[in-house]
């Protein structure tokens, strides 16, 4: 093989090497701000305007492993980075805090927003008239370490910048 040939074909390496790790990266990493947030039928649902930051805590995921873990699909040495959707819902009845604001994955409950962020919220949708609201998620962590029989715990971040945004008005 001659120097030109040895040339072009250490590019056509190098381009095929570039394509592979772009694959590999974004089927581990997935779209990140090509999201479409369903509205849930029969709500009238805000969409929650969001940086891609995921800085939202979300707390109370403690009593909800067994949830976070069957929506990701179980646990793994790696841990999860699941990206999802999240409806965030008020609920006044809650016994604890009357804006407690729940957190809601695939229908199951996984937690709820902080007290001060839950308080933020219920009255920004009160005043735009939603019932709820829908954003970006990830779940994370869930490791598992076979040699010492450990496994953390999984964690879910929400991509909602406070102060709270929607993205338009309540429909009439």
């Amino acid at each position: 093989m001659d120097g030109a040939a040895l040339s072009i074909a250490s590019i056509v390496v190098a381009i095929a090497l570039l394509a592979l790790a772009a694959v590999l990266w974004m089927r581990r990493n997935g779209p990140r701000a090509t999201y479409i947030l369903p509205r849930p039928e029969g709500a009238l649902c805000g969409i929650v305007v969001g940086s891609n930051s995921y800085d939202c805590d979300v707390v109370g995921e403690a009593k909800f492993q067994g949830e976070l873990e069957s929506i990701v699909g179980g646990r793994s040495e790696e841990g999860a980075e699941y990206r999802c959707n999240a409806v965030l819902r008020r609920e006044p009845e809650n016994p604890h805090d009357p804006n407690a604001v729940r957190v809601e994955i695939d229908g199951h409950c996984v937690g709820y927003l902080r007290r001060a962020a839950a308080k933020e919220f219920s009255q920004e949708i009160n005043v735009l008239g939603y019932q709820l609201a829908v954003c970006k998620a990830v779940i994370v962590g869930g490791w598992t370490a076979t040699k010492r029989q450990e496994a953390g715990h999984f964690g879910v971040r929400l991509d909602a910048d406070r102060p709270f945004e929607f993205d338009e008005p309540p429909r009439a």
